[in-house]
């Protein structure tokens, strides 16, 4: 079949893969074109988006054995229902309140649901995806803060609406976390301010 130029800006009597390689460039590809569905097979495992929050606020909150959100969260609206999310997070603080055990999960809302994810359940046990432990013997808590981290956690929401994490905190007992700061917060170098943040990653399937 001839190939013709149509007056309307169209091209007739072209076959797939006709053009010569090369020539289409990258400008030639809008914006947004090319989605995740369309990526050749094994091209998955690439980073379609990066979302991040940091927080500075100095502040507390009550933990329990379930996880209190943190006041501070990151949104990300994943591109298709088999890609999955990377979460990591780290929060700076102390426990205030003996046995000075703090634990992390965290929760992940989505269209008004929120969820909690943690570690699978084992009878009666605390379940937590990260441990800071402080030894209960210690006389005085005040300068001895911590980080509560979680290292790229594969989350699997399977959707495509707006999801909303959370970093939380669980404790054994009901209990104090002093968020970026210690229990005791007097101005000098013997206690410490620091910061919090949760990162996420949408990850082609």
């Amino acid at each position: 079949m001839a190939i013709t130029i149509n007056g309307t800006g169209t091209i007739t009597g072209l076959t797939a893969g006709g053009l010569p390689d090369g020539s289409i460039t990258t400008d030639d590809i809008a914006a947004n074109a090319v989605t995740a569905a369309k990526l050749a097979a094994g091209a998955g495992g690439k980073i379609l988006q990066v979302q991040s929050t940091l927080y500075t606020t100095t502040t507390s909150v009550t933990a329990d054995g379930t996880g209190v959100d943190l006041p501070f969260s990151v949104n990300i609206t994943p591109s298709s229902t088999s890609n999955y999310i990377l979460v990591y997070y780290s929060l700076f603080g102390e426990p205030g309140t003996e046995p000075f055990y703090a634990g992390g999960v965290f929760s992940r809302t989505i269209n008004g649901t929120r969820s909690v994810i943690t570690a699978p359940a084992s009878g009666n046990r605390s379940r937590k995806l990260s441990m800071l432990g402080c030894d209960s013997n210690i006389a005085d808590a005040d300068s001895t803060p911590g980080t509560i981290q979680i290292h790229g956690y594969k989350d699997s929401p399977g959707t495509t609406s707006q999801i909303t994490y959370s970093p939380a905190v669980c404790t054994r007992v009901s209990a104090t976390w002093y968020v970026n700061r210690t229990v005791g917060f007097t101005d000098n170098n013997y206690y410490s301010v620091g910061a919090s943040w949760i990162t996420v990653m949408e990850v082609a399937a």
